[in-house]
């Protein structure tokens, strides 16, 4: 029952390493 805090926490990581990857790019171009 505590799946629940572990797709919040894989989300949150996703969403992370997407702002990340993003920022990143903008910053190369």
């Amino acid at each position: 029952m505590g799946n629940e805090g572990r797709w919040y926490a894989l989300v949150t990581a996703v969403a992370a390493g997407a702002v990340l990857a993003a920022t990143f790019v903008l910053v190369r171009c």
